[in-house]
């Protein structure tokens, strides 16, 4: 799994991240790279992820800056995760999310290049560079949850 994804260096083709530092820069000069895994799209890169801890206290919404992944089955996981990382060098997943239990995903109406990510009773906002990479997030979430909602043995066979 790991030649599906090879991590070259610390970040997307080198060009989204401060050298001198090593961070991640905002916004990527890259779009969402996308690899196909069996039938689905997978789709990773930088994204701005809304908190609401602000929203609750009053005070204005705060954006932190993630890599988040469409991670393929492992071992110790069997299914397709969205995950989130602090960086693309994925030294450690913040959080994680089978695509199993996403129930939406859709553009956010009142932010230009954002969509959100609906979890049970929960929404994440997520912001893309653009509004085609914003697009891109969507169209590849939805379809892979579409491919992973059709059960192998649900279709007709005429014998």
């Amino acid at each position: 799994m790991a030649a599906m994804f090879p991590i070259t260096c610390c970040v997307m083709g080198g060009d989204d991240v401060d050298d001198e530092h090593q961070q991640p820069v905002w916004p990527p000069t890259s779009p969402p790279l996308t690899a196909t895994h069996g039938r689905l799209t997978l789709v990773r890169g930088y994204l701005k992820r809304k908190s609401t801890r602000n929203l609750e206290d009053g005070g204005p919404p705060r954006w932190a800056l993630r890599w988040l992944e469409v991670d393929p089955p492992e071992e110790d996981r069997p299914e397709y995760m969205l995950s989130v990382y602090k960086t693309s060098a994925r030294s450690k997943r913040l959080n994680a999310v089978s695509l199993k239990k996403i129930s939406a995903v859709r553009h956010d109406d009142a932010l230009p290049c954002a969509f959100v990510v609906s979890v049970g009773e929960s929404n994440y906002t997520l912001l893309a560079r653009n509004e085609e990479d914003a697009d891109t997030w969507v169209r590849s979430l939805n379809d892979a949850r579409e491919a992973l909602s059709v059960e192998p043995g649900a279709q007709c066979v005429a014998s």
